[in-house]
């Protein structure tokens, strides 16, 4: 009989599966289908604010004696986030931001909106709305899950400089309408020849662009690489924006949770739903 058994497959029950196998519990995951990992923009957000983040978490917390973050603690609170770093690391997903000793990132969304964000992935990093210079915001010609110039335009009106061009990708003529998802786009960009072919029509309409954004398909098996190849490429600072779903950003935190609760001997079980507890004495 397993010590625990975890319901769900979003980022707190495969977090959670993970960390209760690491302290040496038999852990077993059930769940109805994939959770919400494939529609999260990637990043993980803690606490709305502007300014310190340790010190407006230590002020939460005090004003709100029954919230989870008070009853559990910020050492609680940075151990998951440690753990949720660990994880993603070991698959070559690098995170950046710390909520123990920094601020949050303001990150843009495809609408060219702005969120905040304790922890970002690195290819988002470079997208912070809080540092100076221009943007070029550049997304595929006719794919409708991504309008780089509205995203511009909105970011422009906000007072963050950006100007939304678009280029044209042959290979994604060969995708029906069907396969022109977020996730066959990033599989293009694994590819080389294809980064080299969206460097050399973005890198001449830079026009004095201090960083560009890219909706977060560069890459799917080889993520880090594809990043910073692409940024090599162009020269310039290179930043993701989340897209519509399936979210790429977030189908690789859920592989790479995966990968490790397999590693750790965690199953994990698909279609199943809990419909009731029965409880005997101290066990459920």
């Amino acid at each position: 009989m397993d010590d625990i058994l975890v319901i769900g497959a979003g980022p707190a029950g495969l977090l959670a599966a993970w960390s209760a196998r690491q302290r040496g519990a038999t852990v077993r995951l059930v769940a109805a289908g994939i959770g919400s990992t494939h529609v999260m923009p990637g990043w993980v957000g803690v606490l709305q604010t502007d300014g310190d983040l340790f010190a407006a978490l230590t002020e939460w917390i005090a004003g709100h004696p029954a919230h989870p973050y008070a009853l559990t603690g910020l050492d609680a609170l940075n151990g998951g986030v440690a753990a949720f770093r660990e994880v993603c690391g070991q698959a070559g997903l690098h995170y950046v931001g710390d909520p123990a000793s920094g601020s949050n990132f303001r990150l843009p969304t495809a609408l060219g909106a702005a969120q905040v964000a304790a922890l970002a992935p690195e290819s988002f990093a470079a997208g912070d709305l809080r540092q100076r210079g221009d943007m070029l915001i550049a997304g595929l010609a006719g794919w409708r899950d991504f309008y780089p110039r509205l995203c511009a335009e909105n970011l422009s009106r906000q007072g963050y400089p950006a100007q939304g061009v678009t280029f044209d990708l042959p290979e994604m003529r060969a995708l029906s309408r069907f396969d022109a998802t977020p996730v066959g786009l990033a599989r293009l960009f694994d590819r080389p020849e294809v980064r080299e072919r969206v460097a050399g029509q973005i890198r001449p309409r830079l026009d004095g662009a201090a960083r560009v954004g890219l909706p977060a398909v560069i890459g799917y098996v080889s993520v880090a690489e594809a990043w910073r190849d692409l940024q090599d490429r162009l020269g310039v600072p290179l930043f993701e924006i989340p897209t519509l779903p399936p979210s790429v950003p977030g189908i690789r935190v859920f592989d790479a949770f995966k990968q490790a609760l397999r590693q750790a001997g965690v199953p994990i079980f698909l279609d199943m739903t809990a419909t009731r507890g029965i409880v005997e004495g101290d066990r459920l």
